[in-house]
């Protein structure tokens, strides 16, 4: 019988592997919502009743564990669809550099003005996109 996920809870009074090491074990830190491993010193802030995260990690995407009943599973963020705007834009403005580039040579305009032009109209896109 697979037990639910609403079942599955972290105790404070028990001791769980540690999910980055898989050497020490996790204990909760007294009147904190946190846990700390014994053998990493690795801290860990509890997001959900049986999910953690790592605190010491200075990235904005940081680290999250669930816990299975026997085990821990990685958490992999979803790309916000944000970012995929901006990989797209990203995208796109590679390309518009690359065939502004092959039609300044096909013109016959100096290479130095069209890069400075170049340049002007991203920083001027930018700008712009920033703004915002």
């Amino acid at each position: 019988m697979r037990v639910r996920e609403e079942q599955i809870r972290l105790d404070c009074d028990k001791s769980y592997p540690c999910p980055v090491c898989r050497r020490g074990n996790l204990n909760a830190i007294t009147l904190t919502e946190a846990w700390g491993c014994n053998d990493c010193q690795e801290i860990f802030e509890q997001k959900t009743a049986n999910t953690i995260k790592k605190l010491t990690a200075p990235y904005p995407h940081q680290a999250s564990w669930q816990w299975t009943g026997k085990s821990w599973e990685r958490q992999r963020p979803q790309m916000k669809p944000d970012r995929v705007r901006r990989a797209i834009g990203a995208i796109a403005l590679i390309t518009l550099i690359w065939l502004a580039l092959t039609a300044l040579e096909l013109v016959n305009i100096p290479l130095k003005i069209g890069v400075a032009a170049l340049i002007l109209i991203v920083l001027t896109i930018m700008w712009i996109g920033l703004r915002r």
